[in-house]
C-alpha cells in the first residue's frame, strides 16, 4: 500500500510544500487470493453446462502449520474442495458450479477452518450472474410525474442466444403512450423507444408488452411508472406551516447536486446525480457522446453508483455498497 501527505509551508518555493510518502506491504495471517470468486456474467446456456471451475490459492503467512478442514458451501449452487500445494503453507481450492443456475444473480461462499490461531476461520464469497436468453434493460420504465414536453425513454432488447431472435406484437397498454422499435443489430440487439407526451397519464397497471420467437422467453412484459412525490404534512419540509428547508451544503442552487454528489430527491426514490463529465466518470459516455444515462443507486451513508445502464449498451457493473440497501434510481445527462 501507499499513502501520500502534503505540507504545505511558509518556506519560498519551491520548497514551499512538501510531500510524505508511507509504502508497506499488509498481510494477512492466512491470505485468499483472489479474495473473492466472481463468474461473471453467463448465459443461460453457459451456466447449464458442467465443470464451472475456478481456483483459488490460500497462503498461510503465519509459523503455525495450517490444515484446511470443514470446507462447506453455503450455497448448494457451489461445491469446493482443498489441496496441498506445501503442506502447512499452500493450499489450492477448486470451486465448481453445480448446474443448472438460476436467471439472475446467484451468490455463495465456501467456509472452512485454517487451524492457525490467528485466523482460524475463512469465508470466500462466490458470485455468478446468468442473463436470460432475451434481456431488456432496463427492466422497468419510469416517467417523471410532472411532463411539460414529450418525455422519451429506451429500452435495450440483447439476445443472448446463438440464435436469431425476431421481436412482434410490440404494444403498450396506455392509448395516450407510444411505442417504437428499431433493429439495431439484426437477430440480436434491439432499441425500443416510449413517447409520453405532455399531459398523459401513467396508471399502476400499464406496461410495455411484445413476443419474441425465443423459446424460452415467448413474452416479455416491462412495467412502466411514475415518480411520485409523497404529499407533505404541517410541519414537514414543503407543508404550508413549515420553513423552507436549507439547501444542503453540496448541492448548488441551481437545484443540481453538485459534480461527484448523489443525493436524495424529496419523494426518497429518485436520486440526483452529479455531472459526469464525458469520457471521464460516465463509462456509458465513453465514445457514445451525450445523452441520458440512467443508474441503480444503493442507499448507503452516501449514494453509490451499483449499476449504470444505457439504451443499445449492455449493463456495465460499477462499484457499489451493500447489495441489501434501498434500492432507488436516477438519472444524469452527460
Amino acid at each position: 500500500m501507499s499513502k501520500t501527505v502534503t505540507v504545505y509551508t511558509n518556506a519560498p518555493a519551491p520548497q514551499a510544500t512538501v510531500t510524505l510518502t508511507l509504502q508497506g506491504d499488509v498481510w494477512e495471517a492466512v491470505a485468499s487470493e483472489p479474495r473473492t470468486v466472481n463468474f461473471g456474467r453467463l448465459t443461460a446456456e453457459a451456466a447449464r453446462a458442467e465443470g464451472l471451475t475456478q481456483k483459488v490459492t490460500i497462503t498461510n503467512n503465519m509459523e503455525a502449520r495450517a490444515e484446511l478442514t470443514e470446507v462447506r458451501s453455503t450455497s448448494p449452487l457451489f461445491q469446493a474442495e482443498a489441496k496441498p500445494l506445501e503442506p502447512g503453507k499452500k493450499f489450492e481450492l477448486v470451486v465448481t458450479v453445480v448446474a443448472p443456475l438460476k436467471s439472475g444473480n446467484n451468490s455463495g461462499a465456501i467456509e472452512l477452518a485454517t487451524g492457525v490461531p490467528e485466523a482460524p476461520k475463512l469465508s470466500i464469497p462466490i458470485s455468478v450472474f446468468v442473463v436470460p436468453d432475451v434481456e431488456v434493460s432496463p427492466d422497468s420504465v419510469t416517467l417523471p410525474a410532472s411532463r411539460s414536453g414529450t418525455t422519451t425513454r429506451q429500452l435495450s432488447v440483447r439476445n443472448n442466444t446463438k440464435s436469431p431472435v425476431k421481436i412482434s406484437d410490440l404494444a403498450v397498454s396506455n392509448p395516450a403512450l407510444k411505442v417504437t422499435l428499431q433493429e439495431a443489430q439484426p437477430g440480436t440487439l434491439y432499441t425500443i423507444t416510449l413517447e409520453a407526451p405532455a399531459g398523459s397519464q401513467v396508471v399502476a397497471s400499464d406496461k410495455i408488452t411484445f413476443s419474441t420467437d425465443c423459446p424460452t422467453v415467448p413474452n416479455v412484459v416491462v412495467p412502466v411508472r411514475e415518480t411520485r412525490v409523497p404529499a407533505a404534512t404541517p410541519g414537514q419540509p414543503g407543508s404550508a406551516t413549515s420553513k423552507p428547508a436549507a439547501m444542503p451544503a453540496s448541492q448548488p442552487a441551481t437545484g443540481r447536486p453538485a459534480a461527484g454528489r448523489n443525493m436524495i430527491a424529496p419523494d426518497e426514490r429518485t436520486v440526483l446525480l452529479g455531472p459526469r463529465r464525458r469520457g471521464g466518470d460516465c463509462p456509458a459516455a465513453l465514445g457514445t457522446g451525450s445523452g441520458v444515462h440512467q443508474y441503480v443507486v444503493t442507499r448507503t451513508v452516501d449514494f453509490q453508483v451499483s449499476e449504470i445502464r444505457e439504451s443499445g449498451l449492455d449493463s456495465e457493473t460499477m462499484p457499489g455498497g451493500d447489495e441489501e440497501a434501498l434500492i432507488v434510481t436516477g438519472e444524469h445527462e452527460c
